[in-house]
C-alpha cells in the first residue's frame, strides 16, 4: 500500500535521512522508532508532502498504491490528504493555529473534502470530537488551541484525521444496509 525506496531527504542540499526504506501493506500497522532527532518526522511529512523550510525527497521514491506521490501537485496533494491519508502529530497543538478557535479549523478542513453547509460542518465535528470521547464538544470547538490539555489536543488531531474514514465507512454501511 505504502513503499518507500531508497529515500534521501536533504535540506540546502545537504541530506538529513539516507537510504530509508519502508513498506506496509493494508491494515498492517508500522511503528516508526528512533532517537530524538533522528528523521522520524521527517519521514512522515516527506510522505505528506510537508516538509518545511525547502526540504525536498532528493533520491529515491514514495509510491501510495503503486501512484508516485513524487509527482503530485498542489491541488492532488490536497485531495490526498485528510482523505486517504493523514497525520496525528504527538503535540497537536503544534498543528493547530493558535490564533483560530478549534471549532473553526474543524470546519475549514471538513468543508476542504465535502460539499455540506458550515452548520452540517460545524456540527459533524462536534459529533467526532464525542465519538473521542471529549466532554462538552461544543465547548472544545469554541476553544483556542491553548486552552486546551496536551491530550485533548491530540484527541482532536486524531477526530480530524478520522473524519473521512468515519464518513466512508459509514456509507458503505449505508449501501449495506440497503442492498
Amino acid at each position: 500500500m505504502l513503499e518507500l525506496k531508497d529515500v534521501t531527504i536533504s535540506y540546502k542540499n545537504v541530506p538529513t535521512v539516507q537510504h530509508f526504506n519502508m513498506s506496509m501493506k493494508q491494515g498492517q500497522i508500522i511503528s516508526l522508532v528512533g532517537e530524538s532527532g533522528s528523521g522520524k518526522t521527517t519521514v512522515i511529512r516527506a510522505i505528506l508532502g510537508l516538509l518545511p523550510g525547502g526540504g525536498k525527497v532528493t533520491a529515491g521514491q514514495i509510491t501510495l498504491e503503486g501512484e508516485d506521490l513524487l509527482a503530485y501537485n498542489s491541488e492532488k496533494w490536497r485531495k490526498l490528504r485528510g482523505t486517504d491519508i493523514s497525520m496525528i502529530f504527538q503535540d497537536s497543538g503544534a498543528m493547530m493555529n493558535p490564533t483560530k478557535k478549534i471549532g473553526s479549523v474543524f470546519t475549514e478542513y471538513i468543508l476542504t473534502h465535502e460539499k455540506i453547509s458550515k452548520k452540517e460542518a460545524w456540527n459533524k465535528g462536534i459529533m467526532m470530537l464525542e465519538r473521542m470521547r471529549l466532554p462538552a464538544a461544543d465547548n472544545i470547538m469554541n476553544s483556542y488551541p491553548f486552552q486546551l490539555s496536551g491530550g485533548m489536543r491530540q484527541r482532536v488531531g486524531i477526530a480530524m484525521g478520522m473524519t473521512y474514514q468515519l464518513n466512508c465507512y459509514w456509507q458503505m454501511n449505508r449501501l449495506r444496509h440497503w442492498m
